[in-house]
């Protein structure tokens, strides 16, 4: 039957990882939905980075080429023929870094999931919330859509229960630092940047690494950080209540 009803644009949102449970979620989740309120949202992620909790806010969702072949992405993203394209990061995955190369609809945006300019001809807008607004603008390539702050919110797991701060001495005895990132992240310059700290600090330091590792990367990482610091203890993947404990123990964050 023929409908009066104007037609929904079409938004086709590329996505390097959509599970319930991550960060990226957890950032733009609120305001995605409001975008499938008045488009048509599809999502394009690779299969095992979206669950099924995370998908429900799409009308559908394409999987990524399970090889990663470059070819049958751009048949998938040809086929659907969107409007408008937004990446919500890219350069966390070789297959979202390929396609930014691609003039694949008119309107081509990206967001800051991984925050650096994208340096592609064919990426016309990088939305940036006015907190994130970087001094020199000369650094990106991408026209700037400024938006408000607190558009794009941090919501908690809706399972989360969130430590209670203890109260802490005004003067410690002992200083806890926790470095809660990715085990990828914890860099040459970080680890010299935490023995910096021990060194010129009155008071003893004790370093919590959060890092949400396996075994084998613990292995990897561990003995660096044993020959750099003198008291540290490294914690593989926890869950978030032990999770936020810890920080909440911590009388320093460094991330």
């Amino acid at each position: 039957s023929w409908s009066m009803e104007p037609k929904k644009r079409k938004i086709l949102l590329v996505l390097e990882l959509w599970l319930y449970n991550s960060a990226m979620y957890r950032c733009y989740s609120t305001a995605y939905r409001k975008l499938a309120q008045e488009y048509e949202l599809v999502a394009l992620v690779p299969s095992h980075q979206i669950d099924e909790a995370a998908a429900k806010m799409f009308s559908k969702v394409i999987h990524m080429s399970e090889a990663g072949v470059l070819s049958e992405n751009l048949k998938l993203v040809s086929k659907f023929a969107p409007d408008i394209i937004l990446y919500s990061s890219i350069g966390m995955n070789s297959q979202t870094v390929c396609l930014a190369q691609f003039r694949l609809a008119p309107i081509q945006l990206m967001n800051t999931g991984h925050p650096a300019s994208s340096f592609s001809e064919v990426i016309d807008y990088m939305i940036l919330s006015e907190e994130f607004l970087p001094s020199n603008l000369d650094e990106i390539t991408e026209k700037i859509i400024l938006v408000e702050s607190n558009t794009f919110v941090n919501e908690k797991p809706e399972f989360a229960k969130i430590a209670n701060l203890p109260k802490k001495a005004e003067y410690p005895e002992v200083v806890t630092l926790v470095c809660n990132s990715m085990y990828h992240k914890i860099t040459p310059a970080f680890i010299n940047a935490c023995s910096e700290i021990q060194k010129r600090a009155s008071v003893p330091i004790k370093f919590n690494f959060l890092t949400g590792t396996d075994g084998l990367s613990q292995r990897a990482l561990k003995p660096v950080l044993d020959a750099k610091l003198n008291d540290v203890t490294f914690f593989r993947k926890v869950g978030y209540s032990i999770y936020s404990s810890i920080i909440a123990k911590s009388d320093l964050q460094l991330t």
